[in-house]
């Protein structure tokens, strides 16, 4: 081993041997944060502080997932939109909050990785592109499914005989990519949730306002205290389970299709655990030591589910909705209803629905979907509607009928 190496390895391993004492002031500030009835809009807030503009479900789900990668069911997020639309700003503001050891951020991924990896991964696996590790699709499948990768596979031995070996990872983690794609592998697209970048002029206005400031030497926070706490915060919550004594209320107002709802309530039920995971300094405990939920965790996780699980189900986004609006609008001109992309994308652009590419990637997706009908006429795309994209909200109980649960 090189020596550079030996010394790094050494002093790692020291450091790791002989932890430095937690101030006792810095302690207390992370039990108070602990305590506060409104942590997860703290954490929100504590995001703003860190750059991150708009994305208020968003953040806030980003956040949940990062804090329950320890849970027997992670939550596994892929977040869509066009480049350089700040999808990789969401997570790295979202996983800042966690102690760094506890995120583990890739800009790659071979189809066999995982395996050869080993061992034990677990809190949070931040992977950029998913478009960049198409040929680790299964792999990741398998691990967001099972919690661990195995493989049988040859290797010559020092001897320089083939012997077997079998190869295996545990992935006790939330496991979260990023697309400019609107869909990804429709196999993967059932373990996740789907979320869906803001490309609207006013957030990009706010941004440009918050880059401006900062470059003018506007910092009214200190980042290393912030996350100072937040990172001892995170560390003192223990990798508790939890029960929901509410969950068959849930479970009985549940869509019953499309087939993906099974996958999406348990998805639903882990961000609820999530929740109560990160109170649980504020929450009930039972005989077995489990956090008890609350009604206000389902409080907080009612329009997060609505916001996303509406789009994950329904294969539409606000996005898509507000460009299918658009479209219904310049249609009522037309004789049949034909509008061509072109003038769609330069539309959206003006008034700040969407990108040119992303209004194209959902033409594509919304024609795949069956609510539009596409052709080519003169080598130029044209789209008309088929059938109403507009759907009602998923019939949960409201936070307010679950107000004596707890």
């Amino acid at each position: 081993m090189h020596r550079r190496s030996v010394e790094v390895r050494q002093a790692r391993e020291q450091a790791e041997e002989e932890p430095e004492p937690v101030p006792e002031e810095l302690l207390e500030k992370a039990r108070t944060l602990l305590e506060n009835p409104g942590l997860l809009d703290i954490a929100a807030t504590t995001m703003t502080h860190l750059g991150l503009c708009g994305e208020e479900i968003n953040r806030r789900v980003t956040f949940l997932a990062a804090v329950g990668g320890h849970l027997e069911d992670p939550i596994h997020l892929v977040i869509h939109g066009a480049s350089s639309g700040g999808k990789n700003q969401l997570i790295r503001s979202a996983t800042a909050l966690l102690p760094p050891d506890r995120v583990l951020w890739l800009s790659g991924l071979s189809s066999r990785a995982l395996e050869y990896r080993g061992g034990l991964i677990d809190g949070v696996v931040a992977l950029d592109e998913a478009e960049a590790m198409e040929d680790a699709t299964y792999s990741l499948r398998v691990a967001m499914s099972e919690g661990r990768v195995t493989r049988l596979t040859v290797n010559r031995s020092q001897t320089g005989r083939l012997e077997a070996e079998e190869l295996e990872v545990e992935v006790r983690a939330s496991i979260i990519t990023t697309t400019t794609s609107p869909a990804l592998h429709e196999e993967n697209e059932t373990r996740v949730f789907d979320l869906w970048i803001d490309e609207s002029e006013n957030l990009t206005v706010e941004v440009i306002r918050a880059y401006a400031d900062a470059a003018a030497g506007a910092q009214p926070y200190n980042r290393d205290e912030l996350l100072t706490v937040w990172h001892i915060a995170m560390d003192l919550l223990e990798p508790a389970r939890v029960v929901i004594p509410y969950a068959p209320l849930i479970g009985g107002a549940f869509p019953a299709s499309p087939l993906r709802a099974r996958r999406d309530f348990q998805r639903t039920l882990a961000l609820i655990r999530a929740c109560a995971l990160l109170h649980q300094c504020q929450r009930d405990r039972d005989e077995e030591g489990r956090v008890i939920a609350s009604a206000q965790d389902y409080r907080h996780v009612f329009q997060i589910v609505q916001a996303i699980l509406g789009s994950s189900m329904t294969g539409l986004t606000e996005k898509a909705k507000e460009l299918c609006r658009l479209h219904n609008e310049m249609a009522a001109d037309t004789r049949d209803g034909w509008i061509r992309r072109a003038e769609l994308q330069h539309e959206a652009g003006l008034r700040g629905v969407a990108s040119p590419v992303t209004v194209q990637k959902w033409c594509e997706r919304l024609r795949d979907l069956g609510i539009w009908d596409g052709r080519k006429v003169g080598g130029a795309w044209e789209h008309r509607a088929l059938r109403d994209f507009e759907t009602e909200a998923i019939p949960l109980p409201a936070p307010d009928d679950l107000s004596n649960a707890s």
